[in-house]
């Protein structure tokens, strides 16, 4: 039982030792799309988003992702109405990251995984909140300027249900911890 113990115990020591935990953080822009009463709504509100994720190994990460909304945004596409604003209270999620590095410095990627919305409608000083949880995912790209820092930019859906959509475009940075 003691070799047991040893072994498992050397063996996770070996995977941890050769695993790397990150972090990145970044601004995206948004594009929300909806259909409300037979119009098509549209509005881009902005986010800071920030991952932190675990490299299980050179082909698969593990990552948490957390957003906050940083402006509102004017809604269109429902006629005469105007001043709607539409503004994102948070987004979190946790995905799956595979992985292929094209060069020692550019890595390209999936992200496949779970993400919950939150948001918030204002006209005319009355607001009301909505939120929901999808399947979610994207592909993106991450160049290292060095062996701890990387720029990185993705296109992700986070969230696809009851025609209604909500994606976006985020470029950041990473530093590997």
């Amino acid at each position: 039982m003691k070799r047991f113990t040893l072994s498992l115990t050397m063996a996770v020591v070996a995977i941890s030792a050769q695993a790397q935990t990150y972090a990145e953080i970044g601004y995206t822009s948004t594009n929300y799309e909806a259909s409300v009463l037979g119009y098509n709504v549209k509005a881009t509100p902005s986010a800071v988003r920030s991952l932190v994720g675990y490299e299980v190994n050179p082909n698969l990460s593990l990552e948490g992702m957390i957003a906050t909304g940083l402006s509102d945004a004017n809604v269109s596409g429902l006629g005469n109405v105007s001043g709607l604003t539409l503004k994102i209270d948070n987004m979190y999620g946790i995905y799956a990251k595979p992985k292929f590095q094209f060069t020692p410095s550019l890595e390209g990627f999936l992200r496949i995984g779970y993400a919950h919305t939150s948001g918030t409608v204002t006209y005319q000083g009355r607001s009301n909140s909505s939120s929901g949880s999808s399947l979610s995912g994207g592909l993106g790209l991450s160049y290292a300027i060095d062996s701890k820092l990387s720029l990185n930019i993705d296109s992700m859906s986070y969230y696809n249900k009851d025609s209604t959509t909500a994606s976006g475009i985020t470029i950041g940075l990473g530093y590997k911890f």
